[in-house]
């Protein structure tokens, strides 16, 4: 069944704001400009691609290289689509879709909409992480709501050193670490949140070890697992990039500091739970945001940090791991903004998969830099 894709990562932002009318930052509209081809990696046979700007050489070049099934969509070629899958879903999102003359028809509603958006606050962590407690898996990061500064002050004052979380935001972004902050601009930004978007999501800081993800497709009737994947952020705790390796090589890595079967058991929990919370009122890719960490030496899994109702870069690594690399290769996803660096190309592929070097995921773009490098 053909497909339309849109890269459009300034929809988080869209989703908070809950209205179809909005504009987005410009370093947003950078990333969503520089990276409007990027769904190509993960496309299926028959797919295409919304990209006004595309660089058509560079897609051909591409396309000889590497197995890819999408196409650049045009209007003569819009026809033939029956579903839309954008990076993720918003009254902005399907305004825009509206726009390239595609039928109504096969949008969801705006009821259907609001129920995305609704799902998408970070307070279904809390509902998540209630029910793993029944099948004998806690959280110790379970998120405390507060809807006021008494409530947030309360929280705050019983541990050592907490998180703010904006209710809607994601990739880091609407992140705020307390540790270094007095009382005073913990309450400032605390209260601009809630001015904001209603309510402050608080969470208790662990000494983190490692991040990951699990990933899940959603049919709109049931949620299938379909794999881990191990990210990185940057200092300030925004997203920077993942880790292109297979399932076995990133399950190693995992297991050093836990067993298998714990993840095993998360995962087959989170299927049955996402099958009857996310299921009926969502179809596409989504991922689980997850954390080890580490307490009196002792390791242990933080199950449900932050839920991504959308398509994800670890769907991205994921699939490129599957598709697009040499038995055995591994190598990073980097997703930067970097205005003065220039991408040197130098990788050699064999059979269409990439072997080694690095590669541009993107046409060259004066902001964003979107690569693998690979060993």
């Amino acid at each position: 069944m053909p497909q339309l894709h849109l890269f459009n990562p300034e929809n988080d932002i869209a989703l908070a704001y809950g209205k179809s009318q909005y504009t987005a930052p410009p370093n947003a509209m950078r990333l969503r400009t520089a990276g409007e081809l990027l769904p190509l990696w993960f496309c299926e046979k028959g797919d295409q691609v919304i990209s006004p700007n595309a660089d058509l050489g560079w897609v051909k070049d591409i396309k000889s290289q590497f197995d890819i099934n999408g196409e650049v969509a045009s209007p003569s070629t819009l026809s033939s689509i029956t579903q839309c899958s954008p990076w993720g879903w918003s009254l902005y999102t399907k305004k825009q879709l509206l726009n390239t003359n595609i039928n109504e028809q096969i949008l969801p509603s705006d009821e259907q909409i609001d129920k995305i958006r609704e799902l998408s606050h970070r307070r279904l962590c809390v509902d998540m992480s209630n029910q793993l407690l029944n099948y004998n898996i806690p959280n110790p990061t379970l998120p405390f709501e507060a809807h006021n500064e008494e409530e947030m002050l309360e929280y705050a004052r019983k541990h050592q050193s907490i998180f703010l979380k904006a209710p809607w935001s994601s990739s880091g972004r609407g992140v705020i670490n307390t540790s270094h902050i007095n009382e005073e601009e913990l309450k400032r930004r605390a209260l601009g949140i809630i001015r904001n978007q209603g309510s402050v999501l608080c969470e208790k800081a662990l000494n983190k070890v490692s991040d990951f993800a699990m990933l899940f497709f959603s049919n709109g009737v049931t949620v299938e697992y379909k794999g881990i994947s191990s990210f990185f952020n940057t200092t300030k705790g925004a997203y920077a990039g993942n880790i292109i390796a297979s399932q076995e090589y990133i399950l190693k890595s995992l297991t050093q500091y836990i067993s298998e079967s714990s993840l095993i058991n998360i995962a087959n929990a989170l299927t049955q739970i996402l099958t009857k919370l996310i299921a009926p009122h969502y179809y596409g890719y989504f991922g689980v945001d997850m954390m080890i960490y580490r307490n009196d030496d002792i390791y242990h899994i933080a199950p449900c940090v932050e839920i991504n109702l959308r398509m994800t870069m670890g769907v991205i690594a994921l699939i490129w791991a599957e598709r697009h690399i040499t038995l055995g290769s591994k190598g990073k996803m980097i997703v930067e903004y970097a205005p003065n660096k220039t991408i040197e190309e130098n990788y050699v592929t064999i059979n269409s998969k990439l072997k080694s070097g690095t590669i541009s995921l993107i046409p060259p773009d004066k902001y964003f830099k979107i690569y693998i490098s690979v060993e």
